[in-house]
């Protein structure tokens, strides 16, 4: 009796057990926080009139469940200190027990699943608004509409606590001046006096940071806002959306970059077409004027940002401006003059010569000397002679490479913000009734005696329980980790801290940590606990790809500019503006394979039988909510290189 008792009162579950009489005789101590009655107030009473005092309406739940078949429910229910929560019942009965114990009812107040469904519908809204935002920025028809429209949804999107004002602007010829491109929410007399008029009804700005930060407060009008500043191909975009708190959330940080990035793009693709429209239009009438046509295509050719090839009739390429050349350098080794399509850029090609009258766009990926994958996208466009004969075709095409990842990006921001918000729903769904097959299992097996054989099978449910129990807790650490507790942080104690747990936990012998830790100052203000397990995970990784006796290199500098040392291109997201503590750990293992490479930081991806695939997928979840960046190298056979770039905040050092 005695280890029932101790089920009882340890037992994760709220458990009230009822007499045959009908009348509570035991509330255990989770039971008592659960509705805020004690044991010593219940003891005695009946369970139908404790059912009314918690306002549950259904008062014969006993009689719902037989010695075969529990009764399980949900109920809303009203605690005695006076808080409304949601309670899963489940109701047993046990006709051989001692009369003050014949009914077990096991119970899990499930509240806080009724904010996991908010949400989970949050993440849904969130998903369908930025697809739609996505959708809208593909399919432009007028830009300035297609501008206004995504800038609506943006200030829509769930979680950003954004108010319905913002704008967009972007220069064009003249670089240092930015044009309002698109605007919601601002009044007339804002515009008029804030801005400068342009002919045509438009308007502008200096593009300036002193400038940008007078749009600001005025976009803000005292509250906070969010801005982002994308430079391009020889063109600034500024995007300013008012919020009604500072954010914090950090998959609404990163979605409102991605969207900002998006725009950019949009607008960049926009002007380039543009362009491309013009010159295709002027080529075209520049040929029925064979003394000037040299002159004209040469010097519209040289100022294309935009690839250029001339096609003949034999689908030769007779003429390449310099931007096409500079974006073939990697594509094609030798001179392009001479060459088909099919030679320069691969088989795909060869259905983009065409007699139609029209233009027409096409979207191709090829394979570049590196082995890299290159998005192109083709504009084709006939060319003819004075009297109308088709003697070649225009192609202009473009690297649109980055552009598909901004839109990849989206995607898996997505699926990581609704996986997140799933795995926790699920996860939860699945703790409470594994909550309750422990316990049930822990009072049957207190009621067997030592000898009878079916206690085995009850200690293999408890084990198996115990390891779901390990893998859920992976999922909750993934789906809903904490809110980062911010500390001084010694980065390279840290660090060999880490390595320690991790060798530890890494059942490999004779390895060891080559150390260049040279960050000074190497102090961040940081959760220390999630940074630690950031690094035990990327050490777990690098030693299981090793062998035993091998080594693990690990670094770490301060960076007072990234720019300085770093190539930023290869770096995407960082923020030249702050400094950084940067680590790097490498290992010269196995490598990562290269169908990994793209979803290597996804939920559930391993390649490993005994791994859930949560572990660097939390590492990516911790540093964002760090505002931290981390990117990765690896080389098939040897080896990999984890590259982290953890945020300074000001005052940090």
């Amino acid at each position: 009796m005695e280890t029932t008792k101790d089920v009882f009162n340890t037992s994760p579950n709220g458990i009230v057990i009822v007499g045959g009489n009908g009348t509570i005789s035991h509330l255990n101590p989770v039971a008592e926080r659960i509705f805020a009655w004690t044991n010593k107030e219940v003891h005695g009473k009946d369970f139908a009139d404790f059912l009314e005092d918690i306002d549950i309406a259904e008062h014969s739940l006993l009689g719902k469940c037989n010695s075969t078949t529990p009764y399980s429910t949900y109920k809303k229910a009203t605690t005695k200190d006076g808080k409304t929560c949601y309670l899963d019942l489940w109701l047993t009965f046990h006709p051989t027990a001692s009369e003050e114990s014949r009914y077990l009812v096991f119970v899990n107040d499930i509240t806080a699943q009724k904010t996991r469904e908010a949400k989970l519908k949050q993440a849904y809204a969130t998903e369908t608004t930025l697809k739609r935002i996505l959708h809208i920025c593909r399919t432009v028809e007028k830009l300035e509409d297609t501008l206004t429209n995504a800038l609506q949804l943006t200030v829509a999107l769930p979680g950003t606590m954004a108010i319905s004002r913002g704008v967009i602007m972007a220069t064009e010829k003249d670089l240092s001046r930015l044009k309002l491109k698109a605007h919601i929410g601002l009044d007339h007399d804002e515009i008029s006096t804030f801005f400068q008029k342009e002919p045509a009804n438009s308007f502008s700005l200096d593009n300036t940071s002193e400038k940008t930060e007078d749009l600001c407060r005025l976009i803000s009008q005292g509250k906070n806002a969010y801005h982002a500043i994308i430079e391009g191909n020889a063109q600034t975009v500024v995007m300013v959306i008012a919020l009604e708190v500072k954010l914090k959330n950090a998959f609404a940080w990163e979605n409102l970059n991605s969207v900002a990035d998006l725009i950019a793009d949009t607008i960049e693709r926009e002007k380039l077409k543009k362009d491309q429209a013009e010159l295709i239009a002027s080529l075209n009438r520049s040929l029925s004027d064979l003394g000037t046509e040299r002159s004209f295509s040469d010097s519209v050719l040289e100022s294309m940002h935009s690839g250029l090839l001339v096609i003949d009739n034999e689908g030769l390429v007779t003429q390449a401006n310099p931007a096409a050349k500079q974006l073939l350098l990697n594509l094609y080794e030798g001179d392009v003059e001479g060459k088909t399509l099919e030679e320069i850029f691969g088989p795909e090609t060869g259905t983009l010569r065409h007699d139609s009258n029209t233009s027409e766009s096409h979207k191709i990926t090829v394979v570049n000397l590196h082995r890299e994958e290159i998005n192109l996208e083709f504009t084709t466009s006939p060319t003819f002679t004075i009297d109308g004969t088709q003697n070649g075709n225009v192609i202009v095409f473009l690297d649109v490479t980055d552009q598909r990842k901004i839109e990849a990006k989206l995607d898996k921001l997505n699926r990581f913000s609704a996986v997140a918000e799933i795995a926790s729903a699920v996860a939860h769904e699945i703790k409470n009734p594994l909550a309750g097959i422990k316990s049930m299992s822990q009072v049957l097996d207190g009621r067997l005696s030592d000898a009878d054989e079916n206690k085995e099978y009850i200690a293999r449910i408890l084990k198996q329980v115990d390891r779901l129990d390990l893998l859920l807790n992976e999922f909750f650490a993934y789906a809903k980790p904490a809110t980062p507790n911010k500390q001084e942080t010694m980065l390279n104690e840290l660090l060999r801290q880490a390595w320690q747990m991790a060798e530890a936990r890494g059942n490999k012998k004779g390895l060891s940590l080559h150390e260049n830790l040279s960050a000074d100052p190497a102090s961040l203000w940081a959760d220390p606990e999630q940074l630690q397990q950031v690094f035990v995970h990327l050490f777990l990784n690098a030693i299981e790809a090793i062998d035993d006796n091998s080594y693990v290199e690990v670094t770490s500098e301060y960076i007072n500019k990234p720019s300085e040392k770093h190539d930023l291109s290869l770096f995407k997201g960082l923020n030249d503006a702050f400094p950084y503590l940067l680590v790097t750990i490498r290992d010269y293992g196995c490598g990562i394979a290269k169908d990994m490479e793209e979803k290597l930081f996804d939920p559930f991806v391993t390649n490993k039988s005994n791994h859930s695939g949560l572990g660097l997928s939390l590492v990516w979840r911790i540093l964002k909510e760090h505002e931290s960046n981390i990117y990765f190298k690896s080389t098939a056979g040897e080896g990999s290189t984890f590259t982290i770039f953890i945020k300074v905040e000001p005052g940090d050092n």
